[in-house]
C-alpha cells in the first residue's frame, strides 16, 4: 500500500468514526498502526496506538486499551519521545487500576494479551507451532475460571492454528477431545461432542501407539460411548 493509500484510509477511518461507527473505526485504526510509518498526513504509531486506546475506552473496552496504551508507550520510546512515552505510561496504569478489581476484566486483559502475542507472530515465518500453543494455553485459562464457551471457542482457534503446523496431528487430537468434552460435560451439545470425538479419535489414530495416547485414545472413545448413549436416550 503506497502512503498515499495510507492517507486515505486513515481520512477514511476518522470519517467512520465521526459517523458513530466505533467497532469499525476501531478496526481500521488497529490495522493502520500496525502497519503503518509516519510520514505527512498519517501520524507516527505512537499517536496512532495511543487514539486507539481512547477509541477503545470509548467502547467500554478497557482491557484492550490497556494493550494499545503499552504499544503507544513503547513506540514513543523508540522514537526517543521520552515524555510522550512516561505519559502514556501513566495513563496505561491508570486504566488498569479502574478496573483491576473485576476479576472478569482481568480474565479479558489476559485474553487480550494472548490475542496480540499471536497478532505479533502471524506474519512470522516457522512460528506456527507457538501461536497455536498460545491459544492452547488460552482456552485452559479460560476453562480453569469457568468460561466454558469462550474456552472452546479458543480450542477451536488453537486447533485451525496446529493445522498448520506440520506434525501436530496429536494437539489437534488433544484440541478436539477437549473441545468433544466441554460440549459433553459443560456446553451440553451432544451432537458437536460427538462430531468432535469421532474427529479426535481419527487423529489419535494417526500417532505412533505410545503408551500414554493409547491411554488418551481409550478415555476419548469411551467418552464418545457415553454421548452415542446419551443420544440414544434423547431420542426415545
Amino acid at each position: 500500500m503506497t502512503r498515499k493509500d495510507r492517507v486515505a484510509e486513515y481520512s477514511q477511518c476518522l470519517a467512520t468514526h465521526r459517523a458513530g461507527l466505533l467497532g469499525e473505526s476501531i478496526d481500521r485504526l488497529r490495522s493502520i498502526a500496525e502497519s503503518s510509518v509516519s510520514g505527512s498526513g498519517v501520524p507516527c504509531r505512537g499517536d496512532l496506538y495511543r487514539l486507539l486506546g481512547d477509541w477503545l475506552i470509548e467502547a467500554d473496552r478497557a482491557p484492550e486499551a490497556v494493550q494499545a496504551y503499552q504499544r503507544s508507550t513503547d513506540r514513543y520510546l523508540e522514537s526517543g519521545e521520552t515524555a510522550k512515552s512516561s505519559k502514556m505510561a501513566a495513563i496505561g496504569v491508570q486504566t488498569i487500576k479502574t478496573f483491576w478489581r473485576k476479576p472478569s476484566e482481568r480474565i479479558q486483559l489476559l485474553v487480550v494479551r494472548f490475542d496480540q502475542e499471536i497478532r505479533d507472530l502471524a506474519d512470522v515465518e516457522g512460528e506456527e507451532w507457538n501461536r497455536a500453543n498460545i491459544a492452547f494455553r488460552c482456552a485452559q485459562m479460560l476453562f480453569r475460571t469457568g468460561l466454558f464457551q469462550e474456552s472452546a471457542i479458543w480450542y477451536i482457534n488453537a486447533c485451525e492454528l496446529f493445522e498448520l503446523a506440520e506434525g501436530s496431528e496429536r494437539e489437534q487430537a488433544v484440541c478436539h477431545h477437549r473441545i468433544a468434552d466441554l460440549y459433553h460435560h459443560e456446553i451440553p451439545d451432544f451432537k458437536l461432542a460427538c462430531e468432535h470425538y469421532e474427529v479426535a479419535l481419527k487423529l489419535y489414530s494417526l500417532n505412533k501407539p505410545i503408551s500414554e495416547y493409547d491411554d488418551d485414545a481409550e478415555a476419548c472413545a469411551e467418552s464418545l460411548r457415553e454421548v452415542l448413549t446419551l443420544m440414544q436416550i434423547e431420542r426415545e
